[in-house]
């Protein structure tokens, strides 16, 4: 998604993308947002693991489960909600579990696959229709 796209879905200010090349199997892009605790990180992967990780979490056969940080402070489960974006699957978590380290923001996550691609962002300060716009956006190219 170029900086005009991204622009035209949340504010994104004088800021410069942080594109990342290619490496192992995955690409991502930050995009910053011009206000405080606004930012969105895109990844792109076409791992073979990863897709097989994305089918297994979004299964009803999967089974997930709560985990320990070494502070002992309990990870809760993440819960995702099915919805369509652009006519293709997405799952959406309003809010992870755990805020962003040092904050009390809290990202939300959505991911969708395409064409044997696995797309997910992670935002802060975004709506769930701004967090739809940027996967229509993104999968519309793959």
């Amino acid at each position: 998604m170029s900086k005009v796209e991204a622009a035209a879905i949340f504010p994104t200010g004088n800021y410069d993308l942080q594109h990342y090349p290619p490496t192992n199997e995955q690409s991502y892009c930050v995009y910053p947002g011009s206000a405080a605790g606004v930012s969105l990180i895109a990844n792109l992967t076409w791992s073979n693991s990863q897709m097989n990780t994305f089918e297994k979490v979004h299964s009803a056969s999967y089974t997930m489960t709560t985990g320990t940080l070494p502070s002992g402070q309990t990870i809760p489960i993440s819960h995702f909600t099915k919805i369509t974006a652009d006519g293709n699957i997405a799952y959406w978590s309003a809010h992870q579990p755990l805020p962003i380290n040092g904050t009390s923001t809290y990202p939300s996550l959505m991911s969708a696959e395409k064409n044997g691609y696995v797309l997910s962002l992670s935002a802060t300060g975004l709506s769930e229709t701004q967090n739809e716009l940027v996967m229509t956006t993104m999968l519309r190219k793959l």
